[in-house]
């Protein structure tokens, strides 16, 4: 089965100055963790509808676009990307065994059990970048392959949710049961998110670094 490719613009993972560019090294202000969680799986939501899937999302893997493109969030490396769609729009035949692709801390119980993976896989690895990027860590970020495999068998989507706004749990559940030959729904996604945003923070709101450049 022939493989096809699919072009999606990117930019450096770079920002002027002296900022680092690991967002799970920042202290994000509530606008950008927003502009973070939002585009990033909007981009998910295009790269799936393109028929691939990522399988190594995390936050090394999004990238804040240079001054004066700070507004700009951009999913990259594409690597790892498979097509899950044949050309006659039906699934793939779901493999008995699927090899493992991906980063560990991030990875949704299919891939750690070596199980086909479908676009819920990806959002399942935007869940826990989003909880990283807003809390600095994960509940398993030391732990070893077979505890964090432990670990996500048996936490409650509120313990590893801890800290978040409500909605966001909200969100966890319901992309935790979908099945991985299903497609999310975007637009009740996209509610959730909009949902946990503070009440003083504004979408529109300059980044603390573009700010820098406004003066």
């Amino acid at each position: 089965m022939r493989e096809r490719a699919v072009a999606i613009k990117v930019e450096p993972l770079t920002k002027k100055g002296d900022k680092v560019n690991d967002p799970r090294r920042l202290v994000l202000e509530q606008n950008v963790l927003i502009a973070l969680r939002n585009k990033i799986s909007t981009a998910l939501q295009h790269l799936h509808e393109a028929t691939f899937i990522h399988r190594d999302v995390k936050p090394t893997n999004c990238c804040l676009g240079a001054v004066p493109d700070v507004k700009h969030v951009y999913l990259i490396d594409f690597g790892m990307c498979r097509r899950f769609r044949a050309d006659n729009g039906k699934w793939r035949p779901l493999r008995k065994k699927a090899p493992f692709k991906g980063t560990i801390r991030y990875a949704s119980l299919n891939a750690l059990r070596l199980q086909e993976c479908g676009p819920v896989d990806d959002l399942i690895g935007w869940l826990y970048s989003c909880i990283e990027i807003t809390l600095s860590k994960l509940p398993w970020a030391k732990s070893t392959p077979r505890e964090m495999l432990h670990m996500k068998e048996n936490m409650t989507a509120e313990e590893v949710c801890a800290q978040m706004p409500p909605p966001f749990v909200e969100c966890y559940n319901y992309i935790s049961q979908l099945k991985s030959t299903e497609f999310s729904e975007h637009v009740k996604m996209h509610k959730w998110l909009r949902d946990c945003r503070p009440t003083s923070t504004e979408t529109g709101d300059p980044f603390d670094w573009e700010a820098e450049h406004m003066i």
